[in-house]
């Protein structure tokens, strides 16, 4: 009964070798809660552990799909944004950061990172052909993700 979830938790990772990914953001959730009754130097301690964890999942990239990475990344980035909006009552700011994500995923939609998209990249990248017959130098700059 403990593990019932564990089958998607692991699913999330390439080759679950990042699931210290889970531990780390649930610390970070008990650390998020804990510094709202600290006053200004929990608002402070807030938007660095937002602006620290938005920084660790973008440099370790640990989720299988690079969009997971990319709007984990930036949704812990507006709520930093958010924060400073509410503390310093600036309505527009917090709005816009709070609408951030939404237009990310919006804009993920339109160009998704599948099997299709991966195929495409390297039909553009192999249009280099040509260089490659006159004997110049062609390197192609493409990831494929296998999910299990």
């Amino acid at each position: 009964r403990t593990l019932t979830g564990a089958k998607e938790i692991f699913y999330k990772y390439a080759s679950c070798r990042h699931v210290w990914m889970e531990v780390f953001l649930k610390l970070v959730s008990v650390s998020l809660v804990s510094s709202d009754s600290m006053g200004d130097f929990g608002f402070q301690l807030s938007v660095a552990i937002c602006l620290v964890t938005a920084a660790t999942i973008s440099l370790a990239r640990p989720y299988a799909q690079p969009q997971v990475n990319t709007l984990h990344s930036v949704c812990f980035a507006s709520l930093a944004m958010a924060s400073v909006g509410f503390y310093h009552h600036f309505p527009w700011l917090s709005r816009g950061a709070l609408l951030l994500p939404f237009l990310l995923a919006a804009l993920q939609l339109l160009r998704p990172d599948s099997a299709e998209a991966l195929s495409v990249r390297l039909f553009d990248e192999l249009t280099k052909v040509e260089e490659l017959k006159d004997g110049k130098e062609v390197c192609l700059d493409v990831e494929l993700w296998q999910f299990v």
